[in-house]
């Protein structure tokens, strides 16, 4: 890819009939610059590159667009047009565009929530109710009891030779209509 304002160098190969490369024929070639709207802007000056059959010449561009150079040699007769694709500085566009979208973010959130402040409500609101889900609803050796957190009926009961109990905790609704199976472990 190329950029506007700066210049792009073109190379072409011109060979004789019998393949061997066409040196010193510089006064016979020509490379003639198309815009992007295909105007002609310039012939452009043209040199061999040693003695190798092989010219350069050299153009700048001054938009963005595909740009054509017409290659053309009187003797050897010969004809190549090559194009060349000139955008604008992709990687200074994308920084921009970063740039405006970081300047759209919150500056002061914690942990990817909508709050401003640096004591993040959300986060505790879920800490408080994790905690309040491990209330102990009896100890080890109580007799079966019951208890509720946020509107969960919860179980516990002693198992012997066991000293932890699991607790689960059932919707209150569904458990006045069904259920609950209570498992030591």
């Amino acid at each position: 890819m190329h950029y506007p304002t700066v210049a792009i160098q073109t190379v072409v190969a011109i060979e004789n009939g019998d393949g061997s490369a066409a040196s010193g024929i510089a006064a016979n070639v020509n490379a003639a610059v198309y815009d992007e709207s295909d105007n002609f802007v310039a012939n452009i000056v043209v040199a061999e590159i040693g003695a190798t059959g092989m010219y350069q010449g050299s153009f700048t561009p001054d938009a963005v667009g595909t740009w054509k150079v017409l290659w053309t040699c009187t003797s050897p007769v010969a004809r190549m047009l090559k194009t060349y694709f000139v955008v604008t500085d992709q990687l200074t566009d994308i920084l921009a565009d970063t740039n405006e979208i970081q300047g759209k973010l919150p500056t002061n959130n914690i942990m990817g929530s909508s709050d401003k402040d640096d004591h993040d409500i959300d986060i505790d609101n879920i800490l408080i109710i994790v905690t309040d889900i491990d209330t102990d609803l009896g100890e080890p050796g109580d007799a079966v009891g019951t208890g509720t957190v946020h509107g969960k009926l919860g179980s516990t009961a002693e198992f012997a030779g066991h000293d932890s109990i699991k607790v689960e905790l059932i919707d209150i609704a569904a458990a006045l209509g069904g259920s609950c199976d209570i498992t030591g472990s």
